[in-house]
């Protein structure tokens, strides 16, 4: 009998230790989930953070550290691009126009067709590209913005020319 109840303490001691290091490894985990970080090293920094969370002036001290894996949409950073394409054609062909007092050759025209179509493809690519989960979408918004914004300025230019 003796022999079975050794046996029984040695078993609950090392499952006591067991749940010991489960139960130090838990409230980390936890903690770490519900802060939403990704590793260990960023709830040291967080801890670390909170621990200099005022100046000597009394002023408070942003302390807040997020780690993130999001990245920039590619599809956003695409009509980003052929955004600032467009805006700078038609800048470049306004400028000339305006220059040679509206004496420019057909290509110019050819170079603003193209410039629409660069718009629209960028306005759907800044649309598709805001319909990705999980990610930045700085680059999709400033690609829609600025595909807009050539193609109110192609339409001015249509108007103007069509009733002026």
């Amino acid at each position: 009998m003796p022999s079975f109840a050794r046996i029984s303490r040695v078993g609950k001691r090392r499952s006591r230790a067991a749940c010991l290091h489960a139960g130090q490894a838990k409230p980390n985990y936890d903690e770490q989930r519900e802060r939403g970080m990704r590793s260990i090293t960023s709830l040291r920094i967080r801890a670390k953070a909170d621990r200099v969370g005022k100046r000597k002036d009394g002023r408070r001290v942003k302390k807040d550290f997020m780690f993130t894996n999001k990245e920039h949409t590619l599809r956003g950073i695409m009509a980003t691009i052929l955004g600032v394409i467009s805006l700078t054609s038609l800048v470049y062909i306004i400028v000339e126009s305006y220059t040679k007092a509206g004496e420019i050759p057909l290509q110019y025209g050819a170079v603003a067709f193209l410039t629409m179509i660069f718009a629209f493809v960028g306005i759907v690519l800044g649309v598709l590209s805001k319909s990705e989960r999980d990610k930045f979408y700085f680059f999709s918004y400033l690609g829609i913005v600025l595909n807009v914004l050539v193609l109110a300025a192609l339409s001015v230019i249509l108007y103007a020319g069509a009733y002026a």
